[in-house]
């Protein structure tokens, strides 16, 4: 697995209650410094899949969960 989508209504799940640490990237389909970084992200993601999980945040569609974490910009 390489990088996994994370909704308002798994945040919990697979981010909280995750077997191992959790590096989550929150963005936007429109911000270009989140697409710039979205390479880096995913090579991470495929270099140490058993060290972390990678998960992203789409914080338009997601905005519970941004909003829970005070994220007021991306990429964060």
């Amino acid at each position: 697995m390489t990088t996994k989508n994370v909704t308002d209504e798994n945040f919990e799940t697979e981010v909280l209650k995750a077997d191992k640490p959790a590096l989550v990237d929150f963005w936007a389909e429109w911000c270009g410094p989140c697409r710039m970084m979205a390479p880096a992200f995913k090579a991470a993601a495929t270099q140490f899949p058993l060290k972390a999980r990678f998960l992203k945040v789409n914080t338009e569609e997601n905005q519970t969960t941004a909003a829970q974490f005070a994220i007021r910009g991306i990429p964060t």
